[in-house]
């Protein structure tokens, strides 16, 4: 048909993929892989991984179901960024009415503190522990100037909603950790096999005779 053939890294994670993911999609396709069976990860998972510091090694092979919990901690992410821009934006009243900088609070802790300024009588289930107790009076002291500055609607839904999906990131992360030592043992196990047999096996591929 004249149509050449592209690889590239973009097209092999691509691929990588449709192979995991093939039976959601086309049910009468299966891949034929098993949750016992080993792959390699894709480039994506791993820097997904790294930056959330697993301990992984470039090379680990992984089961189907360590990357579908990958998958689920990185759709938990994404749930709770979507509230990012919204919070960002609310949180520049606390740097000017309160003059407290937030640039390093998770969205979980940020969307925390709107809470108790802006809804003060609704019962917080995040852990006021998360801020010293200078910034909890600051906080009840301010929160009349904050009025009509704030959507509480918005923010009690942005809040319910990360809450709820931290809990959940929480247990799905514990998970993942379980898995990955999983995988790395028996990769260790595998490897150590090898190196066994080969120490076993002569240049001329017969075992040494002692």
């Amino acid at each position: 048909m004249g149509i050449e053939c592209l690889c590239c890294p973009a097209v092999e994670e691509l691929m990588w993929g449709l192979k995991i993911s093939m039976g959601n999609f086309v049910p009468a396709e299966q891949s034929g892989l098993t949750n016992q069976d080993r792959l390699r990860m894709s480039q994506g998972m791993k820097s997904f991984l790294n930056s959330h510091s697993f301990d992984i090694k470039p090379d680990m092979m992984v089961t189907k179901q360590t990357i579908q919990m990958a998958g689920s901690l990185s759709e938990s992410d994404q749930f709770v960024n979507k509230y990012k821009y919204l919070l960002l934006d609310a949180a520049e009243h606390i740097m000017e009415i309160s003059h407290i900088d937030t640039k390093d609070w998770d969205l979980l802790k940020l969307a925390t503190a709107l809470m108790m300024i802006c809804c003060p009588e609704k019962k917080i289930a995040a852990p006021r522990w998360l801020f010293p107790r200078e910034q909890l009076k600051i906080f009840r002291k301010h929160a009349p100037r904050y009025e009509n500055k704030i959507l509480k609607i918005p923010l009690m839904v942005a809040y319910d909603d990360i809450y709820s999906a931290r809990k959940l990131r929480y247990m799905v992360a514990r998970q993942l950790l379980r898995l990955i030592k999983r995988d790395k043992k028996a990769c260790e196990a595998e490897l150590a096999s090898e190196a066994a047999s080969d120490h076993g096996t002569g240049t001329g591929g017969k075992k040494d005779l002692l």
